[in-house]
């Protein structure tokens, strides 16, 4: 079902159907029981939920689009006739605002039902792996991080969707961040450019790294010479042509890098930026802690389409697919053993 579909009073009945959840092949318990469980009874109200939002959508979009097509109509012959032709911009400006709140009068049931649902659906889903907790509102700050090395100058962050839990004795905390630095233009005004939006992973291990070991995207050899001009670290040669295509390895201990730095630990990162569709995934060890920034103008951890069923099936699969590469991490790096680091 899409929007025009809605308008021609599709779609306004209730779910019937039954939802398939794509669990990982290595999953070690399915999702299935889960969702019966904590999920499932939550279904119908938010499937009824659903329908009011889009019955409102449906109310709010006749009611309002012929506002905007007359606020239009009447700006047309302002403009043609040149009536008060002074004010011309006033009118413009004027109907550009109208068109603003009937877009956010049409929308805003949307928002509401989005909003119950990451507040009430989500951080039952987060329980399925453990002692898991989900916030909307996202971490206080990425700041705590600067000593990874690889967080870019900024004068502006903004936080969303936080996601903290212990899988097999390591600590993950995953938050998206907007990270902007503050310009001046020739006039003196101040505007906002994104250095960085995208998901910080942070995995803790309780235990140090030796050194410090950061790996970033390749930049080419011009790029990656004047990397290594200003790095204090030393790049770190490794063999696998498919890791060194993408990434390039600094280090101020190289025999701890290469222990880091299998051949199954990249074939996982490479797998993981995969998933995520990124090329410009960095990711930093030092002290007791393993973060990895992975750039993405995409909203993850959001609510599926008010216009599916509400039964989280496509929440449920990709938070399933993409937790299950951060395990994995964990599990190929053996961050939860003691490895002599």
């Amino acid at each position: 079902m899409n929007y025009i579909s809605l308008l021609m009073g599709k779609g306004l009945t209730p779910y019937q159907g039954e939802v398939v959840f794509k669990d990982p092949d290595d999953a070690q318990k399915p999702f299935a029981p889960h969702y019966e469980k904590q999920i499932r009874p939550l279904v119908e109200g938010f499937e009824g939920n659903r329908i009011k939002a889009l019955k409102k959508v449906r109310l709010l979009t006749f009611l309002l689009i012929p506002v905007g097509i007359l606020a239009g109509i009447i700006l047309y012959f302002i403009l043609q006739e040149g009536f008060m032709s002074e004010y011309d911009l006033y009118f413009v400006l004027a109907y550009v605002c109208i068109l603003l709140l009937i877009v956010g009068g049409i929308l805003g049931p949307i928002g509401a039902y989005d909003s119950k649902v990451k507040d009430k659906v989500f951080p039952k889903i987060f329980s399925f792996f453990g002692d898991f907790v989900y916030d909307q509102s996202g971490m206080s700050s990425v700041d705590r991080f600067k000593s990874s090395g690889i967080i870019p100058s900024y004068d502006q962050e903004e936080t969303e969707d936080y996601i903290g839990g212990e899988y097999k004795g390591v600590t993950i905390r995953l938050t998206e961040a907007h990270l902007e630095t503050e310009h001046r233009n020739h006039k003196g005004n101040v505007y906002y450019k994104t250095v960085f939006k995208g998901l910080f992973v942070i995995l803790s291990m309780h235990k140090n790294f030796k050194g410090q070991t950061i790996i970033k995207s390749d930049k080419g050899k011009f790029g990656n010479w004047f990397e290594d001009k200003f790095n204090k670290l030393e790049n770190v040669q490794l063999e696998d042509p498919d890791f060194e295509k993408k990434f390039e390895v600094f280090s101020d201990d190289q025999v701890e890098a290469r222990y880091l730095l299998t051949t199954s630990f990249m074939e996982r990162l490479l797998k993981l930026t995969a998933l995520f569709g990124e090329k410009e995934i960095q990711a930093s060890f030092y002290d007791d802690k393993f973060l990895i920034m992975i750039p993405s103008c995409k909203n993850r951890f959001e609510a599926g389409s008010i216009f599916s069923p509400a039964t989280f099936e496509e929440e449920i699969n990709t938070i399933l697919a993409e937790m299950n590469e951060i395990f994995q991490i964990v599990d190929t790096l053996k961050l939860n053993q003691n490895i002599g680091l």
